[in-house]
C-alpha cells in the first residue's frame, strides 16, 4: 500500500510542478462537472437548469463531483505524457476512449430517470429492457467505472515515474 501511495505522489509532484497542467485539471474539471448536469437538460424534452438541479440529490452531486476529478487528473496525466514525452498515437488514443467511458458512466450514474437514458441509448439501438437493466444495476458500473479510472490513472503515474516495464 506504500508503494502504491508513493507512485501517486512522485507521479503527482512531478506533474503538478508545471501550473499549466494545474490549470488543466482545473479546467477539465470545471468542464466535465458542468457537462455531467448540462446533457440531461438538453438530452429530456421540456426540462431546463433549474428542474435539473431539484431532481439530483446530494449522491448525484458526490458521483459527478467523483467522476469529474477523477477524469480530470487522469486528462492532466495524459497530457504530460502527450507532450512530454512526444508519444502522441498511444496517449491520444487512451484519452478518447477513457474520456468516452467516462462521460457514458456519468450519464448512467447520474440518470435519475428513464426518461434521461431513453435518447442515448435509443441512438446506440439499446432496447427498453436493456436499459431497465442498466438503470436497476447502475450503481454497479458506476463503481467498475471509479475503480477503472483508478486503475487507469494509476499505471499511468507508473508510466510517468518511469516503474512500468510493460508501459
Amino acid at each position: 500500500m506504500k508503494n502504491f501511495l508513493q507512485v501517486f505522489k512522485r507521479s503527482f509532484k512531478e506533474i503538478f510542478k508545471k501550473k499549466q497542467y494545474l490549470l488543466v485539471l482545473l479546467f477539465s474539471f470545471s468542464i466535465t462537472f458542468f457537462l455531467f448536469i448540462l446533457i440531461p437538460v438538453f438530452i429530456v424534452p421540456k426540462n431546463n437548469l433549474k428542474t435539473q438541479l431539484l431532481v439530483f440529490q446530494f449522491k448525484d452531486y458526490l458521483l459527478i463531483l467523483v467522476l469529474s476529478f477523477l477524469f480530470s487528473i487522469f486528462l492532466a496525466m495524459q497530457i504530460y505524457l502527450f507532450f512530454e514525452r512526444k508519444n502522441f498515437i498511444t496517449t491520444s488514443t487512451k484519452l478518447v476512449s477513457t474520456g468516452i467511458g467516462t462521460i457514458f458512466v456519468g450519464l448512467l450514474g447520474t440518470a435519475t430517470c428513464i426518461s434521461c437514458l431513453a435518447l442515448p441509448f435509443a441512438l446506440l439501438g439499446v432496447g427498453f429492457g436493456t436499459m431497465m437493466f442498466f438503470l436497476n444495476y447502475r450503481w454497479y458500473f458506476v463503481g467498475g467505472m471509479i475503480l477503472f479510472m483508478f486503475m487507469a490513472i494509476y499505471l499511468t503515474a507508473r508510466k510517468i515515474n518511469k516503474t512500468c516495464r510493460s508501459c
